[in-house]
């Protein structure tokens, strides 16, 4: 990622996508993604989907599949930027965007994908974070849950799926096939 723009704007949409563990924007696929399959990632969000309140930012967009997504998010780090990129004039619809000499330009997927990889090495994507995510809340789900039986525990497993699903905004087996750990019965 070049530039002390991008950079910051990287630094921003990592940090947010860090704290709620959303898609960077299908980083595979690139900016596309919204078109194509009719929601958005991070890097795709435009304008309209973020509204700033008081002490918090709230994003509401439909993500992948179109399944609404509600987020809110209240890290004083975050809002100013926030702010800025929602009122900012020029440039395009996207609300990920920063400034190149005169001109607005909006981040890409592959800026983020490269500012990681920078950052925590040649393997490292912004897929990371929501894999990590998804088994963070998957532990927290689990840690309550001590049954006894093989039916007990994949029925809590099946419980914490859900759990994670819903968070990240997925079904259950999309969010187990997300976790680190393929827990066993």
């Amino acid at each position: 990622m070049t530039g002390r723009g991008s950079r910051r704007v990287g630094q921003r949409l990592h940090a947010l996508a860090r704290a709620r563990g959303r898609r960077g924007g299908e980083c595979q696929r690139g900016e596309e993604y919204a078109d194509d399959e009719g929601g958005y990632g991070l890097v795709t969000l435009e304008k309209r989907h973020a509204r700033l309140e008081a002490d918090r930012a709230l994003f509401g967009y439909n993500g992948k599949g179109g399944r609404e997504q509600t987020v809110a998010l209240s890290d004083p780090d975050l809002l100013p930027a926030v702010k800025t990129l929602r009122r900012r004039r020029g440039g395009s619809d996207r609300l990920l965007a920063y400034k190149n000499g005169r001109r607005w330009r909006d981040l890409t997927s592959g800026e983020v994908n490269d500012y990681l990889k920078e950052l925590l090495g040649e393997d490292a994507s912004a897929k990371d974070f929501r894999t990590w995510h998804a088994t963070v809340l998957a532990a927290i789900a689990l840690a309550p849950d001590r049954p006894a039986s093989a039916r007990g525990r994949k029925r809590a497993i099946v419980r914490a799926m859900r759990e994670v699903a819903d968070d990240l905004g997925n079904t259950a087996s999309v969010a187990r096939a997300f976790t680190a750990f393929s827990p066993s019965t």
